[in-house]
């Protein structure tokens, strides 16, 4: 389950300003380790 902490971060990530983040399963895992320090591919074992 997301934590109410996690859904803040996915919230400042993800919402920009109308522009629409395209990544494939592979470049959503970096950009998410990258950006929160975690894979969420691997945290949570779903494909985005």
């Amino acid at each position: 389950m997301i934590k109410n902490q996690e859904v803040g971060t996915f919230l400042m990530l993800f919402i920009r300003n109308g522009y629409v983040l395209n990544f494939s399963t592979n470049d959503f895992d970096i950009f998410t380790t990258n950006s929160i320090g975690k894979s969420l591919y691997a945290k949570y074992a779903l494909l985005k």
